[in-house]
């Protein structure tokens, strides 16, 4: 719904759709995490809240 509702106002998630880059060492993907950090923390936001909207849905105590 929140990405139809973006969408239908001109924007995307796009800046949220982030994956790894293959790395074949450490510091390469260091080198990824911290360009794409915020990306990531903003999908573990997103993620959190989803989960916790689900688990307030089934009853349970979103602790």
């Amino acid at each position: 719904m929140i990405a139809y509702l973006l969408f239908a106002s001109g924007t995307s998630i796009k800046w949220l759709a982030v994956a790894p880059a293959k790395w074949s060492s450490i510091a390469h993907a260091a080198t990824d995490l911290e360009h794409h950090l915020p990306n990531y923390i903003a999908l573990f936001i997103v993620f959190a809240i989803l989960f916790g909207i689900a688990v307030a849905a089934l009853g349970q105590r979103v602790a």
